[in-house]
């Protein structure tokens, strides 16, 4: 490279570094010949480019710090290649934020529908690959409507939220579908694990009376558990199994417990 050449590059750097750098956590310049003509790398970036492919799409990693970079790289016009590094941690974490929101009923903060479906059906696939247990639990609160006034019946909603949530584990998914309507979903468990939490629920609600208002609320459900054990059986179909003991669940009476026998499958 001759010195008007290295000049003139070396003009290009100033200021192509200068507008890198407002939009950008790290910048690398090399030339056409590989010689690096700027690096205002950190170790990390330097680290995954000596043992990733990365292109101009870009390479997304989470550091051990927490932090979440990409680092990309473009071929220049004329020779030479561009190394950008972008820290997008905050980016990631107002993602996450949302994607969390999204899942989340606003009134008990438990799980809503669509995040439900999406664990169930995950729960599905990992029984037909792995030939691993789950179950889900339907219960419903019974006689919401007897509760006129709106704020007596969201306690009550929120009330068997709880009880719910602390009568399962952490891996489990509980969600309020719509009004008093809830749905479990329990990864690694199959019926006979699952009738102890449905039980456990319906008993602790038993014992707890809901006191709101100046008044003392009696709150019953009815339950039902079915295990997934069909491999043509998706996850709408089991929550259509769970639907059907629930409606005799509800026949029994406050409290009742019914689940869908293991191996047989049952319908309208």
């Amino acid at each position: 490279m001759t010195d008007r050449e290295q000049e003139n590059l070396a003009t290009r750097v100033h200021a192509l570094e200068r507008a890198l750098q407002i939009a950008s956590d790290g910048v690398r310049i090399e030339a056409a010949d590989g010689t690096i003509v700027f690096d205002s790398l950190r170790f990390e970036a330097r680290n995954i480019l000596s043992h990733e492919h990365v292109t101009s799409n870009g390479l997304e990693k989470a550091l051990p710090s927490g932090q979440v970079i990409i680092v990309a790289q473009y071929e220049m016009d004329g020779g030479g290649r561009l190394t950008v590094v972008r820290d997008v941690t905050e980016t990631r974490k107002v993602e996450d934020d949302l994607t969390r929101l999204s899942h989340m009923d606003p009134l008990t903060s438990s799980s809503n529908w669509s995040h439900a479906e999406l664990r169930g059906t995950e729960a599905v696939e990992m029984a037909r690959r792995y030939k691993r247990p789950f179950s889900i639990l339907r219960f419903d609160i019974l006689d919401l409507l007897a509760q006129e006034r709106r704020e007596n019946r969201d306690a009550v909603i929120k009330f068997v939220s709880e009880i719910a949530r602390h009568s399962l584990r952490v891996v489990d998914t509980l969600a309020r579908i719509q009004d008093g309507r809830f749905i479990a979903v329990l990864p690694e468990t199959n019926l006979d694990q699952a009738m102890p939490a449905a039980h456990r629920i319906c008993d602790r609600l038993g014992n707890s009376g809901l006191q709101h208002a100046g008044q003392m609320i009696d709150v019953n459900i009815c339950v039902s558990a079915v295990e997934y054990d069909d491999q043509k059986q998706d996850f709408a179909a089991l929550v259509a199994d769970a639907e059907w003991y629930l409606e005799i669940a509800r026949k029994n009476g406050p409290g009742a417990v019914e689940a869908r026998p293991p191996n047989k499958q049952e319908s309208n």
